[in-house]
């Protein structure tokens, strides 16, 4: 069975318009496949910490130290993007950039050690690939 993750990124919610961008986006992966399912993560809400101490200190040593507070959520984080097959991201724009809870979301789920290794080569990532579509909506006036 598929999964769709779909990152909301919108204090507006469900009345945002990059959130029914990102629902046109899950309506037409579900009609490609019936039996997929959504895993919703909700973060525009404010209910997404910035990393802490303890995830500063574990990306700082040579191991990857789980001691809780935000390395928790961003295991939560990363298990989600690994079980998914797609990934819907609906962001608005904030000050002409993507809104600071979406780089929380990108400072989680992009780890040393977990989601990509360093070489002499050069990073490595270690997830594998998958569709990534991102639904970006700004208003107001630009003239």
């Amino acid at each position: 069975m598929k999964k769709i993750l779909h990152v909301s990124c919108s204090p507006r919610g469900a009345s945002a318009e990059s959130y029914r961008l990102a629902q046109k986006i899950i309506g037409f992966l579900s009609r490609q496949y019936p039996t997929a399912t959504v895993i919703n993560r909700v973060i525009g809400a404010g209910s997404l910490s910035h990393i802490d101490e303890n995830y500063a200190v574990s990306q700082a040593s040579s191991a990857d130290l789980f001691r809780g507070g935000s390395m928790a959520q961003s295991e939560v984080l990363i298990q989600e993007l690994e079980s998914s097959d797609f990934v819907v991201i609906g962001t608005p724009m904030h000050n002409l950039t993507v809104p600071s809870v979406l780089k929380a979301w990108v400072d989680h789920v992009v780890r040393a050690r977990r989601t990509f290794n360093t070489t002499p080569a050069g990073k490595v990532g270690l997830l594998r690939d998958r569709p990534v579509f991102v639904a970006i909506a700004s208003g107001g006036r630009f003239s």
